[in-house]
């Protein structure tokens, strides 16, 4: 569905922008303001480029200026991560201080940046141990800072302290309750229940505090309430659960309960469908955030999914993206984007 999840990408670095360029160096984060869209591809880049990205370096001269909806009301694009080694990494997370977690798959590990994208802290390492990961691709935060991890190819869900110590785990492989096979998304709710976005068994499972399984719904299929290799679980300030119901190209929205209450979307580029879509996040007013994972970009659907505005387009700059593969959004409403085969995150601080 996404391709190797071990593949290596060779990328040309952060140089084609929405907007007007800040800065053409290679800080811990790479400004660029949404305005119109600029080209520029440093000498050295090309010099150092393998034959295959020929086409790339050629493309990348100049672009169209971007329509409204590419930067809808402004703001600023800033890639963070650059330093920090990532390797196709596939899930995120934002703590109230505006921290990052970032799901580092290929070195199954849990990364911790500051909210100007310096390197913190870093934790696991490839094994089946507790506090090791096998391709990680979910993360979460609690309100005590606890970590949440989709130990994807170990079929569990393990805990941390902030400080990175195994506190609980929880799964093993099967489709029985409070079992999984290769989870993909993970949540968690102001009581501390987490939701799981199990993605082999096209299920979303519900575990109490202590990893008890509570509830859990959808079977395979496209029909109201079923699932379809879903990849990320998010929840509102109501306790409502967003499913990205990737192969089945929509997001379907959830009661606490597992009741179907919504669903939109459908294959396509045009607004408001979706290509694969591997992400969803929801901000303060409920309005919900997707990564468009195959249409590389991410679009903002109102409570009601209205589409409001859309971001992006196939690229290696600031505000452009390569497999966007998950999304969130801060207390603020900076909106952060995991941009998988662009080894980094961006944030978009809107205006």
């Amino acid at each position: 569905m996404f391709g190797s999840l071990r593949a290596r990408t060779w990328l040309v670095a952060g140089v084609l922008t929405c907007g007007t360029l800040v800065s053409q160096t290679a800080p811990a984060a790479l400004a660029v303001e949404c305005s119109t869209v600029a080209a520029i591809v440093p000498a050295a880049l090309a010099n150092d480029a393998p034959a295959a990205n020929a086409d790339l370096l050629d493309q990348s001269q100049t672009v169209s200026a971007g329509s409204a909806t590419d930067c809808p009301s402004g703001g600023t694009w800033t890639v963070l991560g650059e330093q920090a080694g990532l390797m196709t990494p596939q899930g995120l997370a934002v703590d109230v201080d505006g921290n990052l977690y970032i799901a580092d798959t290929n070195n199954s590990r849990i990364v911790k940046l500051s909210p100007s994208g310096q390197l913190l802290l870093q934790w696991g390492g490839e094994g089946s141990a507790a506090g090791q990961f096998e391709t990680p691709i979910g993360v979460a935060v609690d309100n005590q800072g606890d970590i949440y991890v989709a130990d994807t190819f170990n079929d569990r869900v393990q805990e941390l302290s902030p400080a990175g110590q195994p506190i609980a785990q929880w799964g093993g492989s099967g489709a029985a309750p409070g079992q999984f096979d290769q989870p993909f998304g993970v949540a968690v709710d102001f009581q501390g229940n987490v939701y799981v976005a199990d993605t082999g068994n096209s299920r979303i499972q519900k575990l109490s505090p202590r990893g008890e399984a509570l509830l859990q719904w959808g079977t395979l299929g496209n029909g109201s309430g079923q699932l379809s290799g879903p990849t990320r679980v998010s929840l509102d300030s109501q306790g409502n659960v967003y499913v990205a119901d990737t192969s089945n190209n929509r997001i379907q929205e959830f009661s606490s309960a597992g009741e179907p209450l919504n669903q939109w979307g459908g294959e396509g580029k045009a607004a408001g469908e979706f290509q694969a879509p591997a992400g969803i996040g929801i901000d303060g007013q409920g309005n919900m955030y997707v990564a468009d994972t195959g249409n590389d970009r991410v679009q903002k659907l109102s409570p009601a999914g209205q589409p409001i505005a859309q971001w992006g387009a196939s690229g290696t700059a600031a505000g452009q993206f390569d497999q966007p593969f998950d999304v969130t959004v801060d207390g603020a409403g900076n909106v952060y984007v995991v941009d998988a085969k662009g080894n980094r995150v961006e944030r978009l601080t809107q205006q």
